[in-house]
């Protein structure tokens, strides 16, 4: 019984050894095919891609799209400017904040004068006479 114990134990190991090398070659083919459908998929998605864009393209002439590029451009220099200036502003809004509420009142006032002389420079142009029409006479 001793002879046949160390037998079947090559045997077993022998197998075993079998079922690794066969799990290593699945696994690599696995692995294999992993990569060529995440390339196929790559592939799918650049070609749906392309027949946008050539839609795209015969939806839009060249002069369009150059214009679309322009408001775009012109959009984000916008955009900018208007960060910039709210920054600046923010900043001197948060000196202000710091001068404290009796310069909340002085600004608050200096607001109102400045509103009140605004109407009455208005005022002041509705009553003046109209300059006399220089064409009219000739």
């Amino acid at each position: 019984m001793e002879v046949q114990y160390p037998q079947a134990l090559l045997r077993c190991v022998s197998r075993l050894c079998q079922l690794r090398l066969q799990g290593a070659l699945q696994a690599r083919l696995d692995g294999g095919r992993g990569r060529y459908l995440l390339a196929k998929g790559e592939a799918v998605l650049l070609k749906s891609r392309l027949e946008e864009l050539k839609v795209l393209l015969d939806t839009y002439p060249a002069p369009t799209i150059e214009a679309h590029r322009r408001i775009r451009a012109e959009l984000s220099e916008a955009r900018s400017a208007a960060e910039a200036e709210a920054a600046i502003l923010g900043a001197e809004l948060a000196t202000h904040r710091q001068l404290g509420p009796e310069f909340r009142d002085l600004a608050l006032e200096l607001g109102q004068i400045r509103q009140e002389l605004a109407q009455k420079r208005w005022a002041l142009r509705q009553l003046r006479s109209p300059p006399p029409d220089v064409t009219a006479s000739h």
